[in-house]
């Protein structure tokens, strides 16, 4: 009983600790898109990345990757993009479409 008490706390602690990485690490920017072609490119550029992406505003939330998925959004307003990584080259790579 006191190895699978062990292992218990090893998983939990070893579950905790990825958790609080990938809080630290998650990056926000806002994005607008000006034309369907826009969105297409900025679709194209994110599905290259071996990261998470998510698109949305309030309680409409996408997968970033998902064309279909940014296109059901309301694309008039700028939009939070969130992404899991503290890679300097993915906020270039975004610049064109980054919203100031």
């Amino acid at each position: 009983i006191a190895i699978d008490l062990w292992n218990i706390i090893f998983i939990y602690f070893s579950w905790h600790q990825l958790w609080l990485r990938r809080t630290q690490i998650m990056q926000q920017v806002d994005v607008k898109f000006k034309d369907v072609n826009q969105i297409r490119q900025f679709v194209n550029v994110i599905d290259k990345i071996d990261s998470c992406f998510n698109l949305g505003e309030g309680r409409r939330i996408v997968d970033a990757k998902s064309i279909l998925g940014v296109m059901a959004l309301d694309l008039t307003q700028p939009l939070r993009l969130s992404y899991d990584s503290d890679d300097e080259s993915i906020r270039e790579k975004l610049t064109p479409f980054i919203y100031c």
